[in-house]
């Protein structure tokens, strides 16, 4: 590790930036939900539509923003991924209609469709497919740094400013991180087409690359499995912990962040220990034991009501910890391809996990709509009853069921994982 470059340190920073500040975009509206509810006269089903069409965007932008790094390298990307998150960003915070507030959730989306593969790309050409799975941990790592500090110093302003003049100054935030990226990112030569014929060239193969990609089992298989495991990440820790907790729990707000931010701590541990420790233990072994203890601590989570606050923080923290496993999925995908189009194959398992992402988090809003029982707060904020929650968490359980499943499919060797590359009929 120590024989590379300085620039490619410095690039994976700058880089990891922009995806940790998205995450912070990406998880503020779990703590600004009653706020958000109040200004836009919705439920809950709308704040999850409100939430998930970042999602669906982010989902749908992962294939075109994955070619893109391919054919012109992350640096460009980055840039203008930043400056729409920060548009949309402040689209929400000016506007009083909830339409409006949708298009700007949606260009948040389009703008963070980018961010992790474009880590993901900088790492690879910096640092190599040797160390490649190590390295989309540390990218995790970044973003859950973003989400964990983001989520409690969300909650923290709430108290001092309002949602709107809140999500202001992470636009401004987002300013600065632009101008980092600006100074701190270099493209490659391999990245600049200065001819038209080799830009044609290169898309040509792309697409080639990319119908390869869509008839391999395995990819199909590694992006379903990644989306058990991130499940509980998408559902949980981006929009309805700090809600459970609140209401489940009868913590604060400012507790209930806290509590939901152990998520991320696990995950931000998890991402490292376990691709490190994939070195010693076969891919397919870890990622059906993590998918084992996902299932067990959501069991105790929901069911050890009378624990005490501590032991529901490690639960928290289990859960977090085990959804590292999600960067095996990726590292396995990718070694299906080659480094050429492996920002093809980041975004398509990235957009399977999102998509997916999304669509629970809808249905988990539609459950808890479903059950509500016409209780509102002094607010007029509707108050959803526990068994709602535990109603709409079995969304979670089922899509971490299926990928347990699912994980008995994916290739046991090495050997059968390379033989896969770019065949037209698997």
């Amino acid at each position: 590790m120590s024989s590379f470059s300085r620039s490619s340190y410095i690039a994976f920073f700058c880089a990891s930036t922009f995806y940790m500040y998205q995450f912070v975009l990406r998880v503020s509206p779990s703590v600004m939900i009653s706020d958000m509810m109040a200004s836009f006269s919705t439920d809950a089903a709308g704040i999850a539509f409100l939430s998930s069409v970042s999602l669906y965007a982010y989902s749908f932008m992962q294939i075109p923003v994955g070619i893109l790094a391919d054919l012109w390298g992350p640096r460009r990307l980055i840039l203008i991924s930043i400056f729409l998150c920060i548009f949309g960003s402040l689209l929400v915070a000016k506007t009083d209609h909830f339409g409006v507030a949708t298009l700007g959730r949606i260009i948040i989306g389009i703008g963070s469709a980018s961010a992790f593969l474009s880590v993901a790309k900088v790492a690879l050409g910096g640092f190599g497919v040797k160390h490649q799975s190590l390295f989309f941990g540390f990218t995790m790592t970044a973003g859950t740094i973003g989400a964990l500090n983001g989520g409690n110093t969300v909650a923290y302003l709430l108290e001092i400013i309002t949602w709107r003049e809140t999500l202001v100054l992470l636009s401004g935030i987002g300013a600065l991180v632009a101008i980092l990226n600006y100074y701190g990112l270099r493209e490659k030569p391999s990245f600049a087409f200065n001819e038209k014929t080799e830009f044609e060239k290169e898309t040509s193969k792309t697409l080639s690359s990319l119908l390869s990609i869509f008839k391999s089992r395995q990819c199909w298989i590694s992006g379903s499995v990644a989306l058990g495991i991130y499940s509980t990440i998408s559902v949980l820790a981006d929009l309805w912990g700090v809600s459970f907790c609140m209401q489940v729990y009868h913590l604060s707000r400012i507790k209930a962040a806290h509590l939901t931010s152990l998520l991320y701590v696990g995950l931000c541990i998890g991402s490292v220990a376990i691709p490190l420790l994939s070195r010693k233990i076969h891919q397919k072994i870890l990622i059906i034991a993590c998918l084992g203890g996902i299932l067990i601590n959501l069991l105790l989570l929901f069911f050890a009501l009378e624990s005490s606050f501590f032991l529901k923080g490690i639960l928290f923290f289990n859960i977090g910890f085990f959804a590292g496993a999600e960067m095996l999925c990726f590292a396995h995908a990718c070694r299906i391809g080659s480094s050429k189009n492996s920002g093809t194959i980041t975004g398509f398992i990235n957009g399977a996990v999102m998509m997916g992402g999304a669509t629970l988090q809808y249905l988990f809003g539609i459950l808890l709509d479903a059950s509500w029982q016409g209780t509102r707060d002094h607010n007029g904020i509707p108050l959803y009853p526990e068994q709602g929650y535990y109603m709409a968490f079995s969304v979670i359980l089922g899509a971490v069921l299926l990928s347990l499943f699912l994980s008995f499919f994916l290739f046991s060797s090495p050997l059968k994982e390379k033989s896969v590359s770019f065949n037209p009929n698997l």
